[in-house]
């Protein structure tokens, strides 16, 4: 049963600053994937026209709107340059080919448009020195590849040199708070070696 009480599936603090970053108040606006409808919610309370989208449906629980099922490794159902603001939050490492899904995104967004995009931090010093004892990221194990889980880990430096590969120019790198739970209630860091999440805005540009 649908219903207006949703709680966030994402890491805390993440949907505060996507929604900070959004720089226009109204718009049509792609949520993919939007897993149970929390981010939705608000942005349709905020004005903006919402397209929310999701392999699976059954999952989303906001009564106010139709979530679309979509496999985010294939087309998009939309037309060209469709979107003011495309906002995906900790999807893309669930994807098999985050080439194709930027430049799908890419399709569908108007020129000037803003995405959002959200991915597990996997260079922060903690997913570093895991790496350097057993060979994996943070939030990234053999067991998730084995689920089709997280299955594609994205560093900073490669999902930037994707997004302007196909044609966006990335004008905002942050992170969601630090990692250390002991910190997390005094100690909002924006470092890329404390971050838990990676958060980029990026403006397509062609």
């Amino acid at each position: 049963m649908k219903n207006d009480i949703i709680k966030p599936i994402s890491s805390e603090g993440v949907h505060e600053t996507v929604l900070e970053l959004i720089f226009n108040k109204k718009g049509k606006v792609l949520d993919a994937a939007a897993g149970q409808g929390f981010l939705s919610k608000i942005l349709l309370e905020r004005g903006f026209e919402v397209y929310p989208v999701d392999i699976n449906t059954s999952q989303f629980s906001y009564g106010r709107l139709e979530c679309q099922a979509v496999d985010l490794n294939k087309q998009l159902p939309f037309e060209d340059n469709f979107f003011d603001f495309i906002i995906s939050v900790e999807t893309i490492e669930h994807l098999e080919n985050p080439w194709h899904f930027i430049r799908e995104l890419n399709r569908v967004l108007k020129n000037e448009g803003q995405l959002i995009i959200t991915t597990p931090n996997v260079t922060n010093i903690f997913s570093r020195a895991l790496f350097l004892t057993n060979g994996r990221y943070v939030l990234f194990s053999k067991r998730d590849v084995q689920n089709k889980y997280h299955i594609t880990p994205l560093p900073m430096w490669i999902l930037e040199g994707i997004l302007e590969r196909e044609g966006f120019k990335t004008e905002i790198i942050t992170c969601s708070k630090g990692y250390i739970p002991l910190f997390k209630k005094y100690f909002k860091t924006k470092e890329l070696l404390l971050g838990h999440v990676l958060i980029v805005s990026a403006r397509k540009i062609k």
